[in-house]
């Protein structure tokens, strides 16, 4: 019974939540900050680390004994009671709800372009792409402050009962029992690697090439070629001081650079093909938009918007338990 007390002690003082939230807090603002991007760090930790998992649950419990303590300290005074459970209520259900989240949360990054079949693991339907909507006007000019993107980027979805539903970067569309959005965009190309005509290597590349500027390389394995690609303008517009670049993304005009071994053995500009050893040549086909589509599965999403709504009425109610009893001098 001593035992049961001095522990039951230990996980509700004071002091075990401020270390707690003192380690969190020093991790974020140390290591994770060097690590890349401080919160993904901290929320990658909390659903693959052992030790900060660990931490994040005596830290819930230390809260949940504190809570409880509080709650049966206040039982006989209702009214104070009910004003505060909100905001209690709320800070453990946000809590555990988002650790749950993180750790039993499904989630999948798909490539995919018009005509594709998306398959999710844990779904029972299928959906085809019917349509992707581009970012980009199809033939466009750019200058220096042109924004990188014209329009917001969409992916059209059917399922099996030809129910569709279009999706978009931001806030997150849920198809069925899915939270879907989009992540990134580009253009897709079809390219054959041949040999004296002959096709030897036939794909579909999703390539990233936007901004304009940006570079961007794939290979045929076994074929010991490197390509590295990216978009130039088809032609520039001088007008007085000011300088355009036409781009047609219908029929784009490629910078190819072509790398075997350490050695470059070809460069150029084109539209449709670049030879290179003498037999061997890079063929472009067809050109299409691919989006990087996000779908997550989160059964315990609502648990913590609920959580966050009992929090955010809480803090507006919770003063009022300080004056509720209180007698009139």
């Amino acid at each position: 019974m001593k035992t049961l007390r001095t522990l039951a002690l230990f996980l509700g003082s004071r002091t075990l939540t401020l270390w707690l939230a003192g380690i969190f807090i020093m991790y974020y603002l140390t290591v994770a900050v060097w690590q890349g991007e401080a919160f993904a760090t901290l929320i990658h930790v909390l659903s693959s680390g052992v030790l900060f998992r660990s931490l994040y649950v005596l830290f819930l419990l230390n809260l949940i004994v504190r809570i409880v303590s509080t709650g049966r300290d206040t039982w006989q005074q209702r009214t104070k009671f009910l004003l505060r459970l909100p905001l209690f209520a709320g800070l453990l259900i946000s809590l555990i709800s988002s650790f749950m989240s993180l750790n039993t949360r499904q989630n999948k990054q798909l490539i995919v372009g018009e005509g594709d079949i998306l398959e999710i693991p844990w779904e029972q339907s299928l959906f085809r792409v019917v349509g992707i909507e581009s970012a980009l006007n199809k033939k466009t000019l750019r200058t220096g402050d042109s924004a990188f993107f014209d329009y917001e980027p969409g992916i059209n979805l059917e399922d099996q009962t030809g129910m569709r539903t279009t999706v978009h970067p931001f806030p997150p569309t849920k198809v069925k029992s899915a939270f879907m959005h989009i992540l990134n965009f580009g253009l897709g190309q079809a390219v054959e690697l041949r040999r004296n005509q002959e096709v030897v290597e036939k794909r579909e590349i999703a390539l990233r090439l936007i901004p304009f500027g940006n570079v961007d390389s794939f290979t045929f394995e076994p074929h010991p070629y490197k390509f590295n690609i990216s978009i130039q303008p088809n032609r520039i517009i001088t007008k007085a001081k000011e300088k355009a670049q036409a781009y047609d993304l219908t029929n784009p005009l490629y910078h190819v650079e072509i790398v075997k071994g350490d050695a470059l053995i070809a460069s150029g500009d084109t539209m449709d093909s670049i030879d290179f050893e003498g037999n061997m040549s890079l063929h472009f086909i067809k050109v299409s938009d691919w989006v990087l589509l996000e779908v997550a599965s989160d059964s315990f999403l609502m648990p913590f918007i609920i959580g966050l709504i009992l929090i955010l009425a809480g803090l507006i109610i919770y003063p009022f338990s300080y004056v509720v009893n209180r007698k009139i001098p």
